[in-house]
């Protein structure tokens, strides 16, 4: 169950979930201003990498084709939902 639960976190967070990183740090008057890059999923970073093989590319955008983020959330939420009962068995508390 927690292998299940690892496999399908990963594929949401790294196909769904955006993210923000810092560009540069730039000292203007003695404060400091962070200017981070666009939003972007580890996927799209992996696509424009240079680095990484056309066979990769096409691996990972054919599995994309195969996910569904509401698919995958509901799988998740249902899988805590076991783990959360399976760890705290008391009468009466309900985890949503």
């Amino acid at each position: 169950m927690l292998k299940e639960l690892s496999r399908l976190l990963s594929f949401y967070v790294n196909f769904f979930q955006p993210s923000v990183k810092l560009r540069e740090k730039v000292k203007k008057n003695g404060r400091e201003k962070r200017i981070y890059e666009e939003p972007r999923t580890p996927f799209e970073r992996v696509l424009e990498a240079p680095g990484i093989s056309e066979e990769v590319k096409e691996a990972l955008r054919k599995k994309y084709e195969e996910l569904n983020p509401a698919d995958l959330r509901r799988k998740i939420l249902r899988l805590q939902q076991k783990l959360f009962r399976l760890a705290t068995p008391v009468k009466g508390v309900t985890y949503e």
